[in-house]
């Protein structure tokens, strides 16, 4: 079970980094969305949104390989 959800979010890292921006915004409602509103020019807030859009898929991608990696340790142990 424990690494199914480590998948999931390895998953769900990959698509948050490789998904258009514009896609991803439409179903934001957190700190990007505000980053993209708050820009002066619609340029500068989509590589805002992106630049946050891939520091949290770089995590959830983390998170997953990270967890795989300590289950597989004390699994061997």
């Amino acid at each position: 079970m424990d690494y199914i959800v480590l998948l999931g979010f390895g998953i769900g890292g990959l698509y948050i980094y490789f998904a258009p921006t514009k896609k991803l915004l439409k179903i934001d409602f957190g700190l990007a969305k505000i980053y993209y509103r708050r820009a002066k020019d619609k340029g500068v807030g989509l590589n805002k949104a992106r630049e946050h859009y891939n520091k949290l898929g770089k995590a959830f991608v983390f998170v997953s390989i990270t967890g795989i990696l300590i289950k597989l340790f004390f699994v061997l142990l």
